[in-house]
């Protein structure tokens, strides 16, 4: 092994021979190409170049990589290797480049890149910081579902990598825990990756691949109208022969989550308008408890209205005959008449808006308001137990109910306002077009 250079034949063998003699040594291999060897025997190729710089020029040595010891050695460079990779850096120093500053430059961005990935943890914490934790409970319970649900099953992934079929192995266990639940945390994991995409820390919201919500089963009890129905709903109405006080009792039990028998029953006693709320006693709540609502701007104007038409009256809708109020079951039977699409017309009924109120989705009953109506708050933020106050629900769990009395009313103001701020939007856009 006498000499410094490496020979042409044999030159594999040579180079597997060399031993380390306790001070770094370097074998060329021709046109700047040299084989490294340390003191210790680590053995890398070197490929030393002059580069053009405002200052003239100025040789550069960049690492092309570890010596081939073996066949398992899959990132080394063999002598046919690296000859092969300097040919490709050659080129590119004879057309003006610097492989050194390339190199340079692409570890730079690498470490850029690893800087910026987020894990879904990590970038979960800064849409908490920013959007739930201002919320009134701190966001206690968002944290809790997100935690469980969602944080558990994808948390230590990069956020970039998120795809549908993450969103679905998240959802199907939830699913089997109700619809409700399963829309509570659909409509966390919308707000979540929304965020994320309008801020740029993400290229692609994976919840929106999503055509429909998940949350419902399909039935008919479950039914809940998109928004795009709801801009539909609304443009109908006008056109649908109802009568005025019947269109303000769809909008109005759209915007107060009410049961259509509570509003129809409802006296104008209990409807006070300079407070904005409106007061359903334990006799017309179908759990026989006083359930006080919050009128938001959207609802306070339909009653606006309707007290412009029945004010005068003891009900705000009084039979047509009689002392009393109206049947209960008159919106459902006003709805269901307009969505026979020409079929099973009643004796005695127009078939002119026989199909006025069929809507895209298909069948549905005024009860069906109440349940979009919650979904657009979950939608919107709205925690679900102050979702359940709206709506004046039963706590499920007796400890809960008896220890947690609590009735969230600041809170159920702003759901309400919330949801009717979003609903006069979607009828202000159908006004504008």
């Amino acid at each position: 092994m006498s000499g410094n250079k490496i020979p042409v034949n044999g030159a594999e063998n040579f180079c597997r021979k060399i031993k380390a003699n306790g001070k770094t040594q370097y074998f060329g291999a021709g046109n700047g190409l040299r084989l490294r060897v340390t003191s210790k025997g680590s053995k890398s190729w070197i490929f030393n170049y002059n580069s053009k710089t405002v200052d003239g020029y100025k040789t550069r040595s960049y690492t092309i990589g570890p010596f081939k010891q073996s066949d398992t050695d899959i990132a080394a460079f063999s002598v046919a290797g690296a000859m092969r990779e300097l040919f490709r850096l050659k080129s590119i120093v004879n057309a003006g480049g610097d492989p050194l500053f390339d190199k340079q430059a692409l570890i730079q961005q690498r470490i850029i890149e690893e800087a910026e990935k987020l894990t879904v943890n990590e970038l979960y914490d800064l849409w908490f910081a920013a959007e739930p934790a201002n919320r009134k409970d701190k966001g206690a319970e968002v944290d809790r579902m997100m935690k469980k649900d969602v944080l558990s099953v994808i948390g230590n992934l990069d956020a970039k990598v998120i795809v549908k079929p993450h969103i679905q192995k998240i959802m199907q266990p939830v699913e089997k825990r109700g619809a409700r639940i399963a829309g509570v945390v659909f409509s966390l994991l919308r707000q979540f990756f929304g965020w994320a995409e309008d801020r740029g820390y993400i290229e692609n919201d994976p919840v929106a691949k999503f055509r429909k919500k998940i949350g419902s089963s399909g039935n008919e009890r479950d039914r809940i109208l998109s928004e795009e129905e709801l801009t539909e709903l609304f443009a109908k109405l006008p056109k649908a022969g109802l009568s005025e006080v019947l269109q303000l009792a769809i909008q109005i039990q759209l915007g107060t989550a009410c049961r259509g028998g509570e509003l129809l029953k409802a006296r104008w006693e209990h409807v006070d308008l300079d407070e904005s709320t409106w007061l359903i006693p334990a006799e017309h709540s179908k759990n026989g408890k006083p359930h006080l609502v919050h009128l938001s701007k959207f609802a306070h104007s339909l009653l606006n209205e309707l007290f412009e038409i029945t004010g005068d009256s003891l009900y705000l809708y009084p039979a047509a005959r009689g002392t009393g109020h109206t049947n209960t079951q008159t919106i459902t039977k006003s709805v269901s008449d307009r969505q026979r699409d020409g079929k099973d017309i009643l004796k005695g009924r127009t078939v002119q808006f026989a199909d006025a109120l069929i809507l895209q989705g298909g069948q549905w009953r005024p009860h069906d308001l109440r349940r979009t109506s919650a979904t657009l708050m979950a939608e919107l933020g709205v925690l679900p137990d102050v979702i359940e106050r709206c709506l004046n629900h039963t706590e499920a769990v007796k400890v809960r109910r008896i220890y947690q009395r609590h009735d969230y009313m600041d809170d159920r103001k702003r759901a309400f306002e919330i949801l009717g701020q979003k609903l006069a939007e979607i009828r202000e856009n159908i006004i504008c077009d």
